[in-house]
């Protein structure tokens, strides 16, 4: 288990994940709801990185991603820690967080583990009521 919280912080720490947000939301605040790692938390899926990306309802969201993602970032990510993936009544949304191991994996065709985090949960966090 030690070794798995230091590969996680080495992996954090690697792509700068620790200081990722979004609006007024930090990592860490997903993190309490879905866990931090692996086998903490919510428990993982597995699946073929090209499904995941089939099943991906916001298709533009993920091609302006994968234009903006740098070369370098997908050659270094690990795509053994999973995807943070939003899920909205029942469809995955959009990728949160892992869009550079996202991309690693479908260059090497392999699987990917997921992380649901679903939108009520995340509007909540954003403070939305709705």
């Amino acid at each position: 288990m030690k070794l798995l919280l230091e590969n996680w912080r080495k992996y954090l720490n690697e792509v700068g994940g620790l200081d990722t947000s979004w609006d007024n939301v930090h990592i860490n605040d997903v993190f309490k709801i879905i866990g931090k790692s692996y086998n903490e938390g919510r428990k993982c899926k597995s699946m073929p990185a090209t499904e995941l990306e089939q099943k991906i309802k916001d298709k533009e969201s993920l091609e302006n991603i994968r234009k903006n993602l740098d070369p370098d970032r997908i050659k270094k990510a690990n795509y053994s820690f999973p995807l943070i993936v939003l899920v909205d009544n029942g469809e995955y949304k959009n990728i949160l967080d892992g869009n550079h191991r996202l991309a690693a994996a479908l260059a090497d065709d392999a699987d990917v583990k997921i992380k649901e985090l679903y939108n009520d949960e995340f509007e909540k966090l954003l403070g939305d009521t709705k």
